[in-house]
């Protein structure tokens, strides 16, 4: 698979000079590009207003590109795909159908999600960080003793956060900035899947016939620490007020670049989107045979 072509403002999609043009339609400073077929393995269309021509549409198909579509919550909602062409992304997807060790990846996610738990916890100076740490090495394959569950509940509890299952709108601060922010990262997560030839239906962990996003679902659960320490943050910019404030534009902007902040990958820190992306390519390679474990995030030092 070639790369991959994020169209994040609304623009007109068409060919000329044998490229694929991609013109912006309201201006606003920003230039047309253009990219030959050949060399785009997937068109990601994020903008809601954005126009595409079935003559581009079908340049890419003869390239062999995919062509996903997003809502406006930036989720991916439809893919178009070469007819009869055997590209890596139908590979990747039958061996995601057939792939029968779903319990040792998920034990790797809940591994880093309670180590990223528990640096956050030492991080904030909370008293039971170590114990939360002891539990990542006591995860099992599939997370059969349900740590992940311990574990959030000390670490919530320390950090003072009651999690609800009521809507935003009558939820208390933090837990609007919260949900807000991890919305961010559910969309980053599944348009990266969908970019790499991934389903994100077919969860690891997760399994509900009612979300189409089960796979993006689990895949986010290690960068949530680093979220919540984002979040949690914010009443140092916003004042001591924090938690009456409510969920609107000024707050949101702060939240949206949360997905911006720098996290460790191996040994090398990079920002988080491209963490995103490089925890999926992974996934990708454990399911094409090309790779045995998955990149994971941690707190930078």
């Amino acid at each position: 698979m070639n790369g991959i072509v994020l169209v994040e403002t609304d623009s007109l999609i068409h060919v000329g000079e044998r490229c694929i043009q991609i013109i912006p339609l309201n201006g606003g400073g920003e230039s047309a590009v253009s990219y030959p077929p050949e060399d785009m393995g997937v068109l990601m269309v994020e903008s809601m207003h954005s126009r595409i021509s079935a003559y581009a549409l079908a340049a890419l198909a003869e390239a062999k590109a995919v062509v996903c579509v997003c809502d406006s919550r930036k989720l991916p909602v439809c893919i178009a795909a070469p007819v009869g062409a055997h590209t890596r992304y139908e590979r990747i997807l039958q061996r995601q159908i057939a792939y029968r060790h779903a319990g040792r990846i998920w034990k790797d996610v809940v591994v880093a999600k309670i180590f990223n738990q528990s640096e956050h916890m030492r991080r904030a100076g909370c008293r039971d960080w170590a114990e939360v740490r002891g539990l990542s090495r006591k995860v099992r394959n599939g997370d059969i003793g349900n740590l992940e569950a311990v574990a959030a509940a000390r670490y919530f509890g320390n950090l003072g956060i009651v999690r609800t299952t009521q809507r935003d709108e009558e939820n208390p601060m933090p837990n609007p900035a919260l949900n807000y922010a991890y919305a961010f990262i559910r969309s980053a997560t599944a348009r990266s899947l969908v970019a790499h030839g991934m389903q994100c239906a077919l969860g690891i962990h997760h399994n509900n016939m009612r979300n189409p996003y089960c796979l993006a679902d689990d895949m986010m659960e290690p960068f949530r620490p680093l979220v919540d320490e984002a979040v949690l943050g914010l009443p140092d910019v916003l004042g001591r007020q924090w938690r009456h404030i409510k969920l609107e534009t000024p707050v949101k902007k702060m939240l949206a670049k949360i997905v911006y902040r720098d996290v460790v990958m191996g040994n090398e820190t990079v920002p988080m989107m491209l963490a995103i992306d490089r925890c999926c390519v992974s996934l990708a390679k454990i399911y094409s045979g090309e790779g045995e474990s998955l990149d994971l995030p941690r707190f930078p030092e």
